[in-house]
């Protein structure tokens, strides 16, 4: 079992001189125009997808608002506020939950971040309603909690996950789409 009181890592949480190349993302959960609860990811060089000690950190509770939470991508069976990943070189997929202390309407958003490149995605996928959103574009998702509690597995961060792009175009009943898959690669004629 994995003991989040204690810790036998050494960790240095100030910037100095050395270049900072983290990237981190800060997301918020609110209800009206009121922070809830805040989550961080980061991705640094010798960051695992488990556990990293003195820099995972476990999320606290409160009884008092709504609480934001991630879990590990290899999943520990905790909750973590802050979650360290590996340098962004291949799609990463983060489950998001939260603590609802009372039913009605939120808002997730993308707060801030610090070293996000321009070029990489972070899109919200809510597994309830199916919706697909684009932080970087549209800011906030708002979404309605029916039920206070425990809802541990609704959301779906996706960094750097290929979207289509492609138009939806009008099809003849008698046109013939061929669609072909070799190597990772989708040919349509």
């Amino acid at each position: 079992p994995v003991d989040l009181q204690n810790n036998d890592g050494e960790a240095t949480f100030y910037k100095d001189t050395v270049a900072d190349n983290w990237i981190r993302c800060w997301f918020g959960l609110t209800r009206g125009d009121i922070l809830q609860s805040e989550t961080m990811i980061a991705f640094g060089n010798g960051m695992t997808r488990g556990l990293d000690v003195s820099y995972d950190v476990g999320a606290i509770k409160s009884d008092l608002r709504a609480d934001l939470f991630t879990r590990l991508v290899d999943d520990a069976g905790y909750d973590f506020a802050i979650q360290a990943l590996p340098p962004m070189d291949k799609p990463e997929a983060v489950r998001v939950g939260m603590d609802a202390d009372s039913t009605g309407d939120y808002a997730f958003s993308l707060i801030r971040s610090e070293n996000l490149s321009d070029s990489v995605t972070v899109f919200l996928q809510d597994q309830k309603t199916g919706a697909m959103i684009d932080l970087r574009k549209e800011g906030a998702y708002a979404f309605s909690v029916e039920n206070q509690g425990r809802i541990p597995d609704r959301f779906i961060l996706h960094f750097n996950q290929i979207t289509s792009g492609i138009s939806v175009l009008p099809v003849q009943d008698t046109d013939v789409v061929w669609l072909k898959v070799m190597q990772h690669q989708l040919t349509v004629k």
